[in-house]
């Protein structure tokens, strides 16, 4: 049995709208279309809902590790505040050093000065959470807008300053163990 081929000029074929054909070629391509609309909105309707909760579980895990972040932070700002009162300490045997020679004594006042400082951030700083912090520093830079800008910047110029003369190792450093072109103070050859 031979297959049926279609003659596209025949009545007899389906698709050209002609005798024997029930639909039209713009009724089939409306029901594609319709079919097509329907499977897009279908799989649109399903994203959504994944989305939606990819988003609540991803707040769910944010909301149970606050409190240990926080504490973390917490835990690493009292570490820092004793390693600030050390700092401290050691101004203060500079500033005694300094007494001890005519020359620096009135520089001494100075350091005595800038230990009392770092002492009275120290103890600032002590005990205190993440929050607390966060929100001091943002009533500060609400009401002193221009010194906080000031601030900011300086920090960011030191914190600049601290990056530029951290040495950095080049890939090539790290793979061969070998050091860079500079490390002898000359260029190899």
């Amino acid at each position: 049995m031979e297959p049926k081929s279609w003659d596209t000029n025949s009545s007899q074929n389906p698709s050209s709208g002609g005798v024997g054909s029930n639909t039209s070629s713009g009724d089939l391509s409306g029901e594609t279309g319709a079919t097509t609309n329907q499977m897009f909105n279908q799989a649109k309707g399903v994203t959504d809902k994944v989305v939606e909760q990819a988003m609540g579980a991803k707040d769910k895990v944010l909301e149970q590790a606050k409190p240990e972040i926080s504490r973390r932070l917490t835990a690493q700002i009292d570490q820092a505040t004793e390693r600030v009162a050390g700092i401290s300490e050691a101004i203060r045997s500079v500033s005694g050093q300094l007494r001890d020679s005519e020359q620096t004594a009135p520089i001494a006042g100075y350091v005595d000065m800038a230990a009392d400082q770092i002492d009275r951030a120290s103890e600032y700083l002590k005990g205190k959470d993440l929050d607390e912090i966060v929100g001091e520093i943002e009533s500060f830079g609400r009401e002193r807008p221009m010194i906080f800008v000031g601030v900011a910047l300086g920090l960011g110029i030191l914190a600049a300053r601290f990056l530029r003369s951290t040495p950095i190792q080049t890939m090539h450093t790290q793979r061969t163990g070998y050091g860079s072109i500079y490390d002898s103070g000359r260029m190899a050859a």
